[in-house]
């Protein structure tokens, strides 16, 4: 008996200890960030990653294969258009040249042979016409005749239906060689131009395995030299030096060495883009800094990929530097919308409100007014309210919920 007076003891005394730790928890309470209305500038931007390139850039390719004999320029040089730049070695044997050569005679003779089709079906296409004339003269004659008791010109009888039919089959056959003597004739066109094609490629093959000389198409620097004399190249593989191929030309000229940065936008932000547009462009390899730009110039045609269209935008540095080099990976952030002077507000205190959007502020007796605004352009951060309040206004920025932690509710303490 004296034990289970002991345990009702300690069952109350625990119900006791329950009953007074709720009653005397912390209340959950909703507490608030505030801010003010205040005055400032506000700058939407519109960014993407992108690309540092150079637009004028010539590739230089082997012409034959061979070994290089004669280098005459190197990186950095500068070149005139015609300027000679290297000359290559064939390393291809007689064999190999008499080869081409008979392949190159062999479509010369095609050509040949193509070209007097040619004029003969010229020939053939003038008799069918002038047959086609003389067969639709005979029914005109003979219209005219059987008019006039049938009689036959050539006889001296009447027409006889043999006769008339073979007079107008005569006609039919005429139209039929014709139209194919047409045929023929342009055919020989599309033939003449397949074989022209045939002694081009013969042209080319033969004068691969030839000693060649390459020179500048245009004037510019000399960028991305990948050989050195007695290096082995190939018209069809680009350079192969001592250290193993290459999937890269033998060198470019560079007309220009102005740097150039494009990035793809998706074609909502690409609306908002204009020539002359600031932008802010950083460059992942010099980490932490900023280069001034401007937008150039922007696509008139997008590309879909997946369904999503975009369009390329090509921007200017302001600034020249060295340090930026074609294929660097850069991030651009274009400016397209300024305000200075405007009221602005952080972006989390806009909430919608009654089909539109409103401030809500934080009255003494603790209820919640909501202030209706129109807004402008947004940063992500801050956004310009065009009206509805007024500088200085104070506004709650942030509601801060009750959270729970364990069993009971805690409030988030205010940071005001």
């Amino acid at each position: 008996m004296k034990k289970i007076l002991i345990w009702l003891i300690i069952i109350a005394g625990l119900i006791g200890g329950g009953v007074y730790y709720y009653m005397s928890r912390p209340k959950p309470v909703t507490t608030y960030d505030f801010g003010t209305v205040e005055l400032g500038s506000i700058v939407k931007t519109v960014s993407e990653s992108g690309e540092a390139f150079i637009s004028d850039q010539y590739p230089i390719n082997a012409t034959i294969t061979g070994v290089i004999d004669e280098l005459f320029i190197k990186n950095g040089d500068s070149v005139t258009a015609g300027q000679k730049l290297l000359t290559i070695k064939s390393t291809a044997t007689d064999d190999d040249r008499k080869a081409a050569e008979t392949t190159l005679l062999s479509a010369q003779s095609n050509l040949n042979l193509a070209e007097q089709n040619k004029y003969n079906y010229q020939i053939q296409l003038e008799q069918a016409k002038k047959d086609l004339r003389n067969a639709e003269e005979a029914i005109v004659q003979m219209n005219n005749h059987l008019g006039d008791n049938k009689i036959n010109p050539a006889t001296g009888k009447q027409y006889t239906q043999l006769e008339i039919d073979n007079i107008y089959a005569t006609r039919d056959v005429a139209k039929l060689n014709k139209t194919t003597a047409e045929q023929r004739y342009k055919d020989a066109d599309l033939s003449i131009k397949a074989a022209q094609g045939s002694v081009s490629n013969a042209e080319t093959n033969l004068n691969k395995l030839k000693a060649a000389t390459i020179n500048a198409p245009v004037g510019g620097q000399i960028s991305n030299l990948t050989v050195g004399r007695g290096d082995y190249v190939s018209a069809t593989t680009t350079a192969i030096s001592a250290v193993g191929s290459a999937s890269t030309p033998l060198l470019y000229i560079l007309p220009s060495t102005d740097i150039l940065i494009k990035a793809q936008y998706n074609e909502v932000d690409a609306a908002l883009i204009t020539p002359g547009q600031n932008a802010t462009i950083t460059v992942d390899a010099l980490a932490n800094e900023e280069f001034a730009g401007h937008v150039d110039r922007i696509d008139t045609i997008g590309t879909k990929t997946q369904g999503v269209v975009s369009y390329t935008v090509y921007l200017k540095l302001n600034a020249e530097d060295k340090r930026i080099r074609p294929s660097m990976t850069t991030v651009v952030e274009i400016e397209v919308a300024r305000k200075d002077q405007a009221l602005t507000v952080a972006t989390s205190a806009v909430r919608p409100y009654q089909n539109g959007l409103a401030l809500m502020q934080l009255q003494e007796d603790g209820t919640i007014t909501y202030l209706p605004i129109k807004t402008g352009i947004t940063d992500g951060s801050k956004t310009e309210i065009i009206s509805g309040v007024t500088q200085g206004t104070k506004i709650i920025t942030k509601v801060n919920e009750p959270e729970t932690n364990g069993g009971g509710l805690i409030a988030r303490p205010s940071t005001n």
